[in-house]
């Protein structure tokens, strides 16, 4: 397909209007659309790797959401963030434990993880429960009104 952006909004309808409305949206677009992310098996592009080496050192909180983090290099970047950060997993499952079968600086949770804390439940739930409890929610309303959500 040709490579078109989509307001994330649209494509949303789309997907949700079934086979009809995804077919009309590929004729617009000129093919089938798929969103800017980096599938399994696709090459991560460079940028990742110069953002990382210069993000990690100034960062203040890890949030980690909607993942099963069993996928290099996104499982390893846990490790790579300063002890003294605090690092937030949002997800329906406690995952990417540190331990013998788990992954080297993952999750601590419980008295042992001094600055580790689970959620468990959705992301889109969580993310507002988040932004109510530090009044941002309508910040964060229109973000989601900007993409049409």
């Amino acid at each position: 397909g040709a490579d078109v952006d989509v307001p994330i909004g649209e494509l949303h309808r789309a997907v949700l209007g079934g086979r009809g409305a995804l077919e009309a949206l590929r004729q617009r677009c000129g093919g089938w659309v798929k969103p800017r992310i980096v599938f399994f098996g696709e090459p991560l592009p460079s940028r990742f790797m110069q953002l990382r080496d210069a993000d990690f050192p100034m960062c203040d909180l890890v949030l980690v959401m909607g993942t099963s983090l069993k996928v290099p290099p996104f499982s390893s970047l846990l490790a790579e963030v300063p002890l003294d950060v605090p690092r937030l997993l949002i997800n329906r499952d406690m995952v990417g434990l540190e331990g013998p079968d788990g992954l080297e600086g993952g999750f601590r949770f419980g008295r042992h993880g001094y600055r580790d804390v689970f959620h468990c439940g959705a992301t889109d739930a969580a993310c507002a429960a988040l932004a109510e409890q530090l009044g941002w929610t309508s910040d964060l309303e229109a973000i989601l009104a900007g993409f049409g959500l």
